[in-house]
């Protein structure tokens, strides 16, 4: 098998066996056919193949000739079919940075009673197209062998194979498993190329590509694209998430990751999914979107590192009056937040299974972006705080201009294009300047006093990325523009964060339903320690406690969101208990093997009390006001 090149390394085209001598402008072996004629013997084939080696140049001597429907070698008939490579493939994975071998694009062309029936194989392995040829040739309809055995037609193969790999007439293709950016080459590599287009045989697996197809003014046109929320602030942060996502890797070798997810949050009919995927989703993912709270967490895991450098959209989180699909889809919100706000990095143990395949890697490679129908209700504060919230309501959204992207999706491709090629021709100068610019940025955020680090770091993320995308217009803005983009650019930017942050303490479940017990506490329908519970009197207190049952905390919660006015996603009483305990709210009892949420008392036949000590619901109190 030739050589595997490392790429970015410098190498001829076409890789040449060691040993062999390949003419220049070789053609095809294979492929020198004679008409149908009465059988010739030895030395009249030899003479056939010899006049053809004038026009049809080989690997040295021509010894493959089709001719009557059979491929001969030497005059031997071996086979009814001859092999064209269409493409040729050195293969990298991304992953773990080191050739995984050397693949084809194959045709077989099959003769048979007079007709010739064509078969491709694509991504076909040298090694199996030589080592396992009998078994892969013997599952194409009509193929015929004329050698003795197997392992004769697997030796024929060998040598046939590299023979046709020694005169392949084309450029060798350098295929990457993952799409996105490449340290060594220093540029971004879709599945039709790489960006800025002087490596056009390297492409990455799959189907996403960028093209650039718009002519017009971009400036333009992104002012345009911000005017397709009346809050401009919240479609600048969409954009900016989406850019980032493009330079994730960027980020991540600087050591400054871009650990949150987007979230956008809406009522039914609020546009939220016509606006994530018309602003985030590029080539084939702008026809379906592939993943939602439907999908399985493995499906959804797996497909993290598929979205390198760029953006994966999963949608449709809404609320559900079935308990137990209710708390699946918020697990697996809670997992999805988690492993990209830590940016996780998880491979699955595979060591077990009778193929000993390689352990399954989940890793974040890429931006995440959520639409739901709620979100705050679904998780704990520091899950929500993984994530930056842009809420809509019914009339958040301009619907001309959201037609008039969804339309033209050329601008937004040709915008993310332009930008990375932009990236790509300062590529030192950005990643020099990105650590630097994080760390400037993160400095001047403490002014704004966020109650969660992470928003410093969201803050900086958020501006390094605006201002290389002020650099990126800068023949549009010029100083003064340059510099009114930027203060711009923060002052919204705050006003996102400042907004999330106070829904992060406010709206976190846990920090509600305190609420609620508080509002019910001051309502003064309290007993003392020994009086009964009823349906008006649901809280008893002594000195240090406060006691209820657990059965009555959705009662608790919906009549505080009837005051409050707001909406309200129905919780268990189970999911409202776990919330306090796990908060620290409440202390948990073992009862032999099992824990309990509550206590019996034998004041109240046994009954199972919950109980939260005085001092924490001061202490609370202090700290959130309705």
């Amino acid at each position: 098998m030739p050589n595997t090149v490392q790429p970015g390394f410098t190498s001829a085209p076409n890789a040449v066996q060691p040993g062999f001598t390949s003419a220049p402008n070789a053609v095809q072996p294979g492929f020198t056919s004679v008409p149908n004629n009465v059988q010739q013997n030895d030395e009249s084939i030899n003479k056939e193949m010899a006049e053809q080696n004038e026009y049809y140049p080989c690997v040295g001597n021509t010894k493959y000739v089709f001719r009557d429907g059979i491929l001969y070698e030497n005059s031997m008939p071996k086979m009814n079919c001859m092999i064209r490579i269409l493409n040729r493939y050195h293969c990298y994975d991304d992953i773990n940075q080191r050739p995984i071998g050397e693949f084809l694009d194959l045709e077989f062309s099959v003769y048979n009673y007079g007709n010739q029936y064509p078969y491709k194989y694509p991504l076909f392995n040298v090694d199996l197209a030589t080592a396992q040829s009998s078994k892969v040739l013997s599952q194409i309809p009509g193929f015929i062998s004329r050698c003795r055995k197997p392992s004769e037609l697997n030796d024929f193969m060998y040598c046939y194979i590299n023979d046709l790999l020694m005169a392949f007439p084309h450029e060798i293709i350098y295929r990457y498993t993952l799409n996105g950016w490449k340290k060594n080459l220093r540029t971004y590599i879709t599945a039709n190329g790489a960006i800025d287009n002087s490596l056009m045989n390297y492409k990455a697996d799959g189907d996403f590509y960028l093209n650039d197809c718009f002519q017009g003014d971009l400036y333009q046109e992104y002012l345009n694209m911000c005017k397709t929320l009346k809050n401009s602030a919240q479609m600048k942060i969409i954009l900016l998430y989406v850019l980032s996502s493009f330079m994730y890797s960027l980020f991540r070798d600087s050591g400054v990751t871009m650990k949150h997810t987007l979230v956008i949050m809406g009522p039914r009919g609020s546009k939220k999914t016509a606006l994530a995927q018309c602003f985030t989703q590029f080539g084939t993912d702008k026809n379906e979107i592939q993943f939602n709270f439907q999908s399985t967490d493995s499906g959804i895991q797996y497909n993290f590192k598929n979205f390198a450098d760029r953006v994966m959209l999963i949608d449709d989180l809404s609320p559900s009056m079935d308990f137990r699909g209710k708390a699946e889809k918020e697990r697996k919100l809670e997992t999805i937040l988690g492993l990209v706000g830590d940016s996780g990095t998880r491979t699955v143990n595979t060591a077990f299974m009778k193929n000993n395949a390689d352990g399954i890697d989940y890793s974040v490679r890429g931006g995440v972006v959520i639409t739901c129908e709620y979100f705050y209700d679904a998780g704990s504060e520091s899950s929500i705080a993984r994530a930056v919230v842009i809420e809509l309501q019914h009339d958040s959204v301009d619907e001309n201009m959201l037609s008039y992207f969804q339309f033209n999706t050329q601008i937004l491709e040709s915008l993310v294009y332009r930008f990375i090629s932009y990236v790509t021709a300062n590529y030192i100068l950005i990643t020099d300047n990105i650590p630097k610019n994080m760390q400037y940025f993160r400095g001047i955020s403490r002014k704004y006093k966020f109650s969660n680090a992470r928003y410093y770091d969201y803050f900086a993320h958020y501006m390094t990325t605006g201002n290389i995308l002020a650099n990126f217009f800068q023949p549009y803005l010029g100083i003064n523009g340059y510099q009114n983009f930027m203060f711009e650019l923060e002052n919204d930017l705050v006003g996102i964060l400042k907004e999330n942050d106070d829904n992060m303490k406010y709206r976190a479940p846990v920090n509600v339903l305190m609420c609620a017990i508080s509002y019910e506490f001051k309502s003064g329908n309290v007993g003392k320690w020994g009086e009964e519970f009823s349906d008006r009197r649901l809280f008893i207190t002594d000195d240090e406690n406060l006691y209820f049952r657990q059965m009555d905390l959705p009662g608790i919660m919906e009549k505080f969101f009837r005051k409050t006015g707001r909406q309200y996603v129905p919780m268990s009483s189970r999911e409202l208990g776990g919330l306090l305990e796990t908060q620290g709210y409440c202390q948990g009892y073992q009862e032999g093997s099992v824990s309990r949420k509550g206590k019996r008392y034998a004041p109240y036949d046994k009954t199972r009390l919950m109980s939260i000590p005085l001092v924490k619901i001061e202490e609370f109190e202090q700290q959130f006001e309705y």
